[in-house]
């Protein structure tokens, strides 16, 4: 299935930790189309998608975790002993820029005598989506008082420059899982563990192509799967 109704500049796996899609209402106004979101979020209404459970896709128990993937997992918890703690200090800043922002748009919505009630309701509901997901919106109404424009901005500035300070430790996190792969990887063939040694490949390969796999894993807050055989 494709989807042609993106939002401009969507996906943008902004905050590194979005990967599902959202079917949302626009900056405060009546457009709507799709989003890639955080499935930490926490949203008004969902759309499920349910088959009759079968014995082909309904084992009915757990499947469980395989030798070869407890390896990965182990490299990354060694990852994120290492550099977990600098990466959620970056993450807590920018949670507070984001949810300080929040705060400051919901008084003004509030004291906003002649706002649609309606449509009151809707920023609102947009403000405690982008609070969950610790994004700030892309924009603000351009009826807005122009010092919530100019906080949304300075905002904005904050969050980048906190990324942009964090980049190179960044890249020390990435290129420490990569190197800890690789020697896994030679140890692995070393021994004839052909399961291990492709596995170790395929995250290899993954996780050098997508710096997202690096943030979800440093965050924690979700499991990242093995990368598929193809």
């Amino acid at each position: 299935m494709t989807f042609h109704n993106w939002f401009e500049n969507q996906p943008n796996f902004n905050g590194k930790n979005e990967f599902v899609l959202e079917y949302m209402r626009k900056n405060w106004g009546s457009k709507v189309g799709f989003n890639d979101q955080n499935p930490a979020v926490e949203n008004q209404f969902y759309l499920l998608e349910w088959s009759q459970p079968s014995k082909r896709n309904y084992p009915g128990q757990p499947q469980k975790q395989s030798t070869e993937f407890k390896v990965i997992e182990e490299l990354r918890d060694n990852l994120r002993d290492r550099h977990g703690r600098s990466y959620a200090r970056i993450r807590k800043k920018n949670d507070k820029l984001v949810s300080d922002w929040v705060k400051d748009a919901k008084r003004w919505i509030e004291r906003g005598r002649d706002l649609d009630e309606g449509f009151a309701t809707s920023v609102l509901a947009t403000l405690d989506t982008a609070d969950a997901a610790h994004k700030l919106p892309d924009q603000v109404p351009q009826f807005a008082p122009k010092a919530l424009k100019r906080s949304h901005k300075e905002a904005k500035e904050k969050i980048g420059e906190l990324w942009l300070d964090y980049a190179e430790h960044f890249e020390d996190a990435k290129s420490d899982y990569l190197e800890s792969l690789r020697e896994e990887g030679i140890e692995a063939r070393s021994k004839g563990e052909d399961a291990l040694t492709s596995l170790i490949s395929r995250e290899l390969r993954a996780t050098a192509e997508d710096d997202l796999r690096i943030h979800i894993i440093l965050d924690g807050e979700h499991k990242l799967p093995a990368p598929e055989a193809k």
